[in-house]
């Protein structure tokens, strides 16, 4: 007899699994079929502009033109006009001998009629369009100059130049911030590929046969269609220059174009390396940027200032005068465009503004406070924040000059100590400034908070005697006191606690929601594994085999031991609840973002944000009203209910447990999955700790249009100087920690 009711138990037990198992697979396998299906329309979308490497290249004109206009407006590069930026042939031994030169760029197919001396190189302002097109053998330069002499600005002037005169199908002109690269352990190519990606999200997308393998951006490189404006060699570290220079000689060989801008004296370092063998670019021509003249320098700061006669421009007299005086001190810090920069913005008054609430310029010519070009520089620094903070007549700031000073010195710390000197700021990066059991931490906290939230307000009701009448209430009711009857039998099937009045004791549920947030925090643990973090557009369907053998493993350990501790029935339903979280927490993805216009990093977070709400959404939904409802319907089945008898039982409890444990997984998963989550806990921690606003990127996003004190690069934001950045994060160093508050959104 026993051994009939054992093999019907058995029976039993492999009905429910088998109907379990096939319903959730089935649930699963069509959701995944849903989402894969929406994926591959929305790819196909994206691909269906055009799918040759050609078109791919003349969509991206649009996107970087739009970028980089947008970008030469913010840093009132026009205003009051361009400076005269000149530049003269790099000295002979920063570059290859002339005539070897020419000689390798006739190889390559190039024209060097125009170049047949070095002296055909200098020039001045938008004729580096000129000089990189038709004079530099190959059009392949390195564009050197002093701190702040304004390389940057003219390889910006070159794209827009470039840009002009680029013919469809040709390359596109792309700048690529290198302090981000390392050439000890990163490809150029692949580095620039990922570059591309990040910039340009649209990029990332699969391109199409015969470039099987590759994404958009990887295929653009291969068949040469993206001419590299390489800016910042000297944000790279001293040890690994040397080794820059032969990557580049090694990805780019004679016949791919490219520029490469850096400071003098660093570009020298690296062709000279105290150890190792000397490394120079071959087949690279060199210009070097020349020091702004005093009569430039004066023409253009009374120009800002409403051009001579005015109050304004006469305030700058005493300046200009020892100006005028060769080697003096402002002579020598009032030569490059930075320093010009930073002179203009303190002293200055914007339209609609008066001087006399301004410093006075000739504060400049105090030679007991300020004695040297060092001193002047750093005291440009340190009042150019202040400056740029005081009130705006036609954009009012939230954020006052003393705040934006405590947020700025935070960043520029983080930026050096936690991501390794990056200029880069992302906000999806802002996590790193946490340190990750911290995050972990408040992460399985929010996790766990939407897990007990239901059950403690229940009780809160409970306690304060608020009933109703209705039958979703009473439904509610079902469902929690079932939570608190099983949940304790957890503990107790562990040895570790004994249930006392059938579960249902103060105690007990005590103990319900000690075990309800651990279990939250576990789950938390197995969303945050292996996962990469970044801005995301929408969700995606990604199965695995691994993950597959995954969850049917855990599902068997946990279904087994709950079948040990209760029942077969309940080894059941917890085997196949395991298996559907796994293969939930294991196959969806998010889709990187997508941009067909210029990237912004406030679209990325609006993007992201709504992925991670979907998520949530998706999760629960499914939890609730398919994966619970079917196991509880098979197990009924299988018992020897009819179809009738099964549909019409009632199913709200499993519905509202399913939904709980989808909110959970699902909170996870945003958190994990997406950047908005662990950017929303890190602002948050940031806010007490540094004083950042709470609404970080629309701080960035204002210090960038409005402030000029940031610029934007791609999808992330830099500070407008190397200089600055550095000088932020040396006054953290010597300032002893201050107590902060957070500042006002």
């Amino acid at each position: 007899m026993d051994k009939v009711r054992a093999k019907e138990l058995d029976g039993n037990l492999a009905g429910v699994l088998s109907f379990g198992f096939s319903g959730i697979g089935l649930v699963l396998g069509a959701a995944s079929l849903i989402i894969s299906w929406l994926a591959y329309r929305a790819d196909r979308a994206e691909h269906a502009a055009g799918f040759t490497p050609a078109s791919i290249a003349d969509q991206l004109v649009s996107a970087v033109r739009m970028q980089w206009e947008a970008e030469a407006r913010v840093r009132r590069l026009n205003d009051p006009y361009p400076l005269p930026v000149s530049w003269q042939p790099a000295e002979a031994d920063l570059i290859e001998d002339w005539e070897l030169l020419r000689r390798r760029a006739v190889r390559s197919g190039s024209d060097t009629s125009a170049c047949r001396t070095p002296a055909a190189l200098a020039g001045a302002d938008a004729e580096i369009t000129e000089v990189f097109t038709g004079r530099a053998p190959g059009r392949r330069l390195v564009v050197l100059g002093e701190p702040g002499a304004g390389k940057s600005m003219l390889l910006l002037t070159l794209l827009l130049g470039l840009l002009d005169q680029r013919l469809s199908g040709s390359p596109v002109p792309v700048i690529f911030p290198l302090a981000s690269f390392n050439p000890a352990g990163q490809d150029l190519q692949v580095w620039m590929a990922e570059r591309l990606e990040a910039d340009y999200p649209g990029l990332r997308a699969p391109a199409p046969a015969p470039y099987s393998g590759f994404s958009l951006a990887g295929m653009l490189l291969r068949e040469r269609l993206v001419l590299p404006l390489l800016d910042g060699f000297d944000e790279l570290p001293e040890d690994l220059r040397p080794q820059a220079l032969h990557v580049l000689n090694e990805a780019l060989p004679p016949g791919n174009s490219f520029v490469l801008a850096g400071r003098s004296d660093e570009y020298r370092g690296a062709l000279h390396p105290t150890t190792g063998v000397p490394v120079r670019l071959t087949a690279t021509a060199g210009i070097q940027i020349l020091p702004l003249t005093a009569c430039v320098t004066a023409d253009y700061l009374q120009r800002d200032a409403g051009g001579l006669g005015t109050v304004s421009a006469d305030r700058w007299r005493p300046v200009i005068e020892q100006l005028r005086s060769p080697g003096s001190t402002l002579a020598r810090v009032l030569n490059t465009p930075l320093m010009l920069f930073l002179a203009r913005t303190i002293y200055n008054p914007r339209p609609g503004e008066t001087s006399t609430a301004l410093p006075d310029p000739a504060e400049l010519c105090d030679q007991q406070h300020l004695p040297s070009p060092a001193h002047v520089r750093a005291h440009l620094l340190d009042a150019y924040l202040p400056a740029a903070y005081r009130p705006h007549p036609q954009h009012p700031c939230p954020w006052d000059a003393e705040s934006a000073q405590r947020a700025f010195t935070s960043l520029a710390t983080h930026l050096t100590n936690n991501l390794a000197g990056t200029t880069d700021i992302a906000w999806w990066q802002l996590h790193h400034a946490m340190p990750r059991l911290r995050l972990f931490v408040i992460t399985s906290l929010v996790v766990a908070s939407s897990a007990v939230v239901s059950p403690l307000l229940y009780l809160w009701l409970e306690a304060a005697g608020i009933w109703s009448e209705s039958a979703l209430y009473w439904a509610w009711s079902l469902a929690m006191m079932e939570t608190f009857w099983w949940v304790p039998k957890i503990p107790e099937a562990l040895g570790i606690y004994e249930c006392t009045n059938f579960c249902e004791s103060t105690a007990d549920r005590s103990t319900t929601l000690v075990v309800v947030a651990v279990l939250a925090a576990l789950v938390n643990l197995a969303a945050s594994l292996g996962v990469h973090r970044f801005p995301a557009r929408r969700i995606s369907w990604s199965p695995s085999p691994g993950t597959l053998f995954l969850s049917v493993v855990l599902g068997v350990l946990v279904g087994g031991f709950a079948g040990w501790a209760d029942s077969r029935s309940a080894g059941t339903a917890w085997g196949a609840t395991t298996v559907a979280v796994v293969l939930v927490l294991g196959t969806i993805r998010s889709a990187p973002a997508d941009l067909a216009l210029r990237p912004h990093p406030a679209r990325l977070l609006a993007d992201d944000r709504r992925t991670a709400v979907t998520v949530v959404l998706f999760i629960c939904f499914t939890g609730g009203f398919v994966i619970a409802p079917g196991i509880r319907i098979g197990m009924q089945y299988v018992q020897g209910r009819s179809l009738d008898e099964v549909f019409s039982s009632f199913l709200f409890p499993w519905v509202y447990t399913g939904a709980l444990i989808g909110l959970t997984v699902g909170v996870a998963l945003s958190l994990h999955h997406t950047a908005w989550g662990p950017y929303t806990v890190a602002r948050v921690d940031r806010a007490r700790a540094w004083g950042l606003p709470f609404d970080t990127v629309a701080f960035l996003k204002d210090a960038h249009e409005h402030r000029g004190v940031l610029r934007q690069v791609g999808a992330v934001y830099q500070f407008r100087h190397l200089e600055l950045q550095q000088r932020l994060a040396h006054q953290a160093q010597d300032r002893p920690p201050q107590p902060t508050t957070p500042s006002a959104p």
